[in-house]
């Protein structure tokens, strides 16, 4: 893997979407296996080292993220084990913003490359990690690719801005652009931070705005059809990377913010407001993913969790279950370090980034430390996580 170097303040944004699988629209007839394990790892290996996404792959997982101004792929065992892991390196090395992927047999990780003007950049790897090739796409000056999907039809959708205008394009696997919207929304937004592929093969797109997020259709081919404003602050807009939506059973869509407290949003499939909830039962929280399952939506983000002992805030990763209806079933939140430590060291805490479902019927959430470390949880199907907590390092 070669030699890494200490940086403390990249802001990249990780969206792991998997062959055609497109977020949200995927149920299970069924309950959920008994989940064989679970467990809470954290990854902090010389070098900086953080998760922003994360799919299933056969009985573990695929965590995409960054190393140092690299991203990275890697692929995580049953156990909570690092099986593989591989880096973009190379000429564009200097990285704002990346997503990944798996389509044509191969990994691809799209970046946002600083060393050339803000140009979108394409990293291709084998499907055991081994890294192939990048090229630029042909996408303008100032360009932030946020999010991708693949799309039916084995091409790529991005989402990301341009300058201070939010963006929405198409392209193939060399790059060559389709199409393009880029004037999805007349609202003052500054990029789009979250993007799914819908049941009628158009998208959904969040928009980051200073005041709410306005919510966008498109149909399949880049054709806005409607937008609505979501009353939805970032909330803690310091630790929110992107904004995962899910597209509900039934039709509609289901979005999380934060208001003062965690608040989730459910629009019908014309953008129609249906409910919006928010959840004080809990501690201060902002979701970022959500995740649909037979019997509900699984909810994961950050939360503020007050420690007595040291007088101070830290951050906390959560896991929230609600019914198709938006009541609470249950709610978890997780720490794999004491304290003491953040304490000592003054992290802030654990911040959540993605959440799937996995091959066992419980959940995978990935996250990372604020202050450097890569985080996944395993859980089962109730959001219960053993006390043991792995420490993966050099």
């Amino acid at each position: 893997m070669g030699c890494y170097m200490k940086t403390k303040n990249i802001l990249v944004i990780i969206v792991v979407t998997l062959g055609l699988l497109f977020t949200g629209c995927s149920d299970k007839s069924t309950g959920p296996a008994e989940p064989v394990n679970t467990w809470h790892m954290i990854y902090e290996p010389d070098g900086y080292y953080n998760f922003f996404s994360i799919n299933p792959a056969n009985d573990g997982a695929i965590v995409g993220g960054i190393s140092d101004y690299n991203p990275f792929i890697a692929r995580i065992g049953s156990n909570g084990e690092i099986l593989w892991e591989n880096k973009s390196s190379g000429d564009y090395s200097y990285v704002k913003s990346s997503t990944l992927s798996y389509g044509n047999n191969e990994y691809l990780v799209v970046s946002s490359d600083l060393t050339s003007g803000s140009h979108i950049l394409f990293s291709r790897f084998t499907s055991d990690g081994t890294h192939l090739d990048n090229c630029l796409t042909n996408s303008g000056d100032g360009s932030v690719c946020r999010s991708f999907v693949n799309t039916f039809d084995n091409n790529i959708v991005l989402a990301g801005s341009s300058g201070r205008s939010a963006k929405l394009e198409k392209v193939n696997y060399d790059g060559a652009l389709l199409w393009e919207l880029t004037q999805i929304t007349l609202a003052p937004v500054s990029g789009i931070i979250g993007l799914i592929r819908t049941s009628d093969n158009g998208y959904l797109a969040i928009c980051e705005s200073y005041e709410n997020q306005i919510v966008v259709k498109a149909d399949v081919h880049g054709n806005k059809q409607w937008e609505t404003p979501v009353d939805l602050l970032e909330g803690f807009d310091q630790f929110r990377r992107s904004n995962k939506p899910v597209e509900c059973a039934g039709g509609g869509y289901l979005i999380a913010g934060a208001r003062q407290n965690l608040t989730l949003t459910k629009l019908d499939s014309q953008g129609k407001l249906l409910w919006n909830k928010q959840y004080d039962e809990i501690d201060p929280a902002d979701g970022c993913a959500i995740v649909r399952d037979y019997d509900g939506y699984a909810i994961t983000g950050t939360c503020f969790t007050y420690y007595e002992n040291y007088d101070n805030d830290y951050l906390d990763i959560f896991l929230l279950k609600i019914d198709f209806s938006g009541n609470l079933l249950w709610y978890h939140k997780y720490s794999g370090y004491s304290e003491s430590y953040f304490a000592e060291k003054k992290f802030t805490g654990e911040v959540a980034s993605d959440i799937c479902k996995s091959s066992d019927g419980g959940y995978l959430i990935s996250g990372y430390v604020f202050g450097g470390g890569g985080i996944v949880i395993k859980t089962d199907h109730d959001g219960n996580v053993g006390d043991s907590v792995i420490v993966i390092s050099d």
